[in-house]
């Protein structure tokens, strides 16, 4: 089973309309991981509060960033790389339901409609969207905040940066690999039994 820590770094905080700005990636079990700049899809210029953020500037974009039609199929092929098709695989990300998963939709849609990709070999692997806000929330229940940086330091790890894709994807993986310690004491040990406890299935 392969499971991979996904992140988006964005142009603001609507995930319906702010462009994608840094994608951020990681597998478990490997090295595998994948980071790229993305120049903003709406051609609109990076705002100073982005900017103060994320540490990411209008600079860093022109002149490092990738067009997002490359970057978004780079990613792409990274995942099928990734992924696993005779197994079920897993992409977990902080705050995914309301945030990081739909920025994901977006893409796939966007190869789809505007470049005309094929994606039905990725919908037709088994993957479970994990979204470890609603874990945490339920597993630490006094807990005054449920940002990473405050996750990292409840569970004593290493907080490898804040708004930088790639750091804050190997923080959520080392939060995720406690939070699986937790729920093994629960009995919950797969995939699908982490997202019906996300869920209050179980």
């Amino acid at each position: 089973m392969t499971t991979i820590f996904l992140d988006f770094e964005t142009s603001g905080l609507n995930p319906y309309y702010a462009d994608i700005i840094e994608i951020g990636a990681k597998t478990l079990d490997s090295n595998a991981y994948f980071e790229a700049l993305v120049k903003p899809q709406s051609g609109e210029r990076l705002t100073y509060a982005i900017s103060e953020i994320t540490g990411i500037t209008p600079k860093m974009l022109m002149y490092h960033g990738k067009d997002w039609k490359n970057a978004y199929m780079d990613f792409y092929n990274w995942l099928l790389d990734n992924l696993d098709p005779n197994e079920t695989n897993t992409i977990v990300c902080h705050n995914g339901n309301g945030f990081d998963f739909i920025f994901l939709k977006r893409i796939l849609r966007d190869l789809r409609e505007k470049l005309e990709t094929d994606i039905s070999i990725f919908e037709e692997i088994n993957i479970v969207y994990i979204d470890t806000l609603p874990v945490c929330k339920r597993l630490f229940v006094n807990l005054r905040s449920f940002k990473q940086v405050h996750l990292a330091e409840k569970l004593r790890i290493k907080n490898y940066g804040e708004h930088r894709a790639l750091a804050d994807v190997c923080t959520l993986r080392d939060i995720y690999v406690k939070i699986l310690v937790h729920l093994a004491k629960r009995g919950i040990t797969t995939s699908e039994e982490v997202l019906a406890y996300a869920n209050l299935d179980i």
